[in-house]
């Protein structure tokens, strides 16, 4: 993780600038697992995702498409694109970049 220190010495940055900055990034560090998997494009509506119950990537990983099935506005069609979206070596890449990062929910 940056420092505020880091980014006042990067060129174009005003010290004001570079703390507005930091404090930025520390906001988004700390926003919720839903919202992150939000972020992260899930293809299912906030309320399904919810109703899952999942707050952490672990519990994410162990649903099965029957499991979605089962929530709000989640047919056999939108099962199989989280199912494709959790498998995606891009999103699983991104996990492992979030855990190292330590944001809530991915672990690390």
């Amino acid at each position: 993780a940056l420092t505020s220190a880091q980014i006042a010495n990067t060129p174009g940055f005003a010290k004001g600038k570079s703390e507005q900055i930091w404090r930025q990034f520390n906001l988004a560090r700390r926003q919720s697992f839903t919202r992150w998997i939000m972020a992260m494009d899930i293809p299912l509506t906030q309320a399904a995702l919810q109703a899952s119950g999942d707050r952490s990537w672990e519990q994410l990983l162990m649903r099965t498409e029957q499991h979605w099935r089962q929530l709000p506005a989640t047919g056999e069609r939108r099962a199989g694109r989280v199912s494709d979206w959790r498998d995606n070596p891009q999103i699983k890449a991104l996990s492992r970049w979030l855990s190292a990062q330590h944001i809530p929910g991915f672990g690390s």
